[in-house]
């Protein structure tokens, strides 16, 4: 039940009509199919070397769609932890999967290094055109919390495509007492706290 009804909301939710609505969206759609198949391998890999080769090869698969699908890689460790009562964090598998992500990584960067294959204009990402700076990196990571919001608030009139050019969700960080460092540290304590109580429910 709890699986299906997951699986209901992420159909409807009106987040999710990006990755169906456009041809550019097969990448998310790739992303997260070889994705769940990998979680779904790997969950059957113990003692089946098979299945957990098959779990790493849906992970690349993913990653060579979508880039984010990366992701996989560190997901995969968590569900080793925690399926396991945190009793193998230096375990042969988790060594395979850190192998991988790791040269998966290692021939990413040497083939493209830190350039994109798209020059962004201003108007489109402004944050991406923003010179390295701890406050860049900040407001990277306050739009996570922007995506947290829409995927438990998706209000309306801000799900829109288009973010706009600096606007209130996407505007640069220009201070440390800025007040959405706070919304910030509150998505990724809220994440840690999930994390932490699924660990001990596990437990």
């Amino acid at each position: 039940l709890p699986a299906a009804l997951s699986a209901l909301i992420f159909a409807v939710h009106p987040v999710h009509t990006e990755a169906v609505a456009g041809i550019v969206g097969r990448a998310d759609i790739l992303g997260a199919a070889f994705m769940l198949l990998a979680i779904l391998a790997f969950r059957s890999s113990e003692n089946r070397p098979t299945m957990l080769i098959a779990s790493l090869v849906m992970a690349i698969a993913a990653f060579l769609s979508k880039e984010m699908a990366f992701a996989a890689f560190p997901l995969l460790i968590a569900m080793e932890i925690i399926l396991r009562d945190g009793k193998r964090l230096f375990s042969t598998r988790i060594m395979a999967i850190m192998a991988v992500a790791v040269a998966l990584l290692g021939i990413r960067i040497s083939l493209h290094g830190g350039h994109s294959l798209r020059k962004w204009q201003i108007m489109e990402n402004h944050i991406a055109m923003e010179p390295p700076s701890p406050l860049r990196f900040a407001t990277i990571a306050h739009t996570h919390y922007h995506y947290m919001r829409l995927m438990l608030w998706p209000s309306k009139g801000s799900l829109s495509y288009d973010h706009g050019f600096n606007s209130s969700c996407t505007a640069i960080i220009t201070s440390w007492a800025d007040a959405r460092h706070l919304q910030t540290l509150i998505a990724y304590a809220t994440v840690m706290m999930a994390c932490l109580l699924a660990f001990i429910m596990r437990s």
